[in-house]
């Protein structure tokens, strides 16, 4: 149950949130977020074809502001006037769509309180949020959810990177021994100074794909900038493997200690390897 479950579960065209993006933007708004991105970014969020970042993740608090999105949640979901349905109606709809098993009754606020909840695991513990009906099941007794274990925060509090060509936007397909070169675009969105960090290399001798020269790579000093990029480069071998291949990187600082141990795939290499020879029979069919 990803973040676009919960919002294509909850959102309908209502005055001023009259798109997706505006609603994908609201919600984080009301729970604490000052991100600020473009209305394709919340559009893709909102579809699902853009993950929450990290950077989007640790705008939030980490104990979001349940009370300012209940209040948002109820305004949205509450008929306006002259509907022919009610506000049971569309919890009801909500929980349909959401997976929630059509017997059960709804009681709209106790469920308005429930998906706070929901979105709360969302953001903070994303590999276990299909929480719904438990939070529900809980808010009609009268009890709030246990707080999530959350994820791995950065090593740095307000610490906050953004990687422009993350592994889900790299094509790479090299052939056996082909050499390609990365570079890596990067941006210091936090609120703390960059001084004498490196990218390392924690796989350097992959049995599919491998830095070429060197596993470790200066990253330039770098206050807090939005609009400042910062390009680092690194070559890349192909081995004799076909399949996938990733080259797993972190940001260490200068005493080796990882600064977004949250951000485990952010700065991989992925690549395909593919076998030359086979392609080439593949060509000719």
């Amino acid at each position: 149950m990803t973040l676009s479950a919960f919002c294509c579960a909850i959102y309908k065209p209502k005055a001023p949130i009259k798109s997706q993006s505006k609603f994908a933007r609201a919600v984080f708004e009301a729970a604490g977020s000052a991100a600020v991105y473009s209305t394709s970014y919340w559009t893709a969020l909102f579809r699902g074809d853009q993950e929450v970042s990290d950077p989007v993740r640790g705008s939030l608090p980490n104990q979001i502001k349940k009370q300012a999105l209940h209040k948002f949640l109820l305004g949205h979901i509450s008929p306006p006037r002259r509907a022919t349905y009610t506000l049971e109606d569309r919890c009801h709809e909500i929980g349909a769509s959401a997976g929630l098993p059509s017997s059960m009754e709804i009681e709209p606020d106790a469920f308005i309180w429930a998906l706070t909840d929901w979105f709360d695991v969302i953001i903070h513990d994303p590999d276990h949020c299909d929480v719904l009906e438990r939070c529900y099941r809980l808010r009609l007794k009268g009890q709030e959810p246990g707080e999530i274990n959350l994820a791995p925060q950065p090593l740095y509090q307000g610490d906050r990177v953004d990687v422009t060509e993350p592994p889900a936007l790299q094509k790479y397909r090299p052939g056996f021994w082909v050499e390609f070169t990365h570079t890596w675009t990067l941006r210091n969105v936090g609120s703390i100074n960059w001084t004498s960090r490196t990218l390392v290399c924690t796989n350097p001798t992959d049995s599919r794909l491998r830095p070429v020269g060197t596993t470790q790579i200066a990253i330039p000093d770098s206050p807090p900038a939005t609009a400042k990029f910062i390009k680092i480069s690194c070559t890349f071998r192909a081995q004799g493997y076909e399949g996938a291949a990733s080259s797993h990187w972190e940001m260490h600082n200068v005493d080796g200690e990882n600064c977004f141990p949250q951000a485990t795939t952010t700065f991989n290499v992925n690549a395909t390897v593919i076998n030359p020879d086979l392609h080439a029979i593949r060509q000719e069919r």
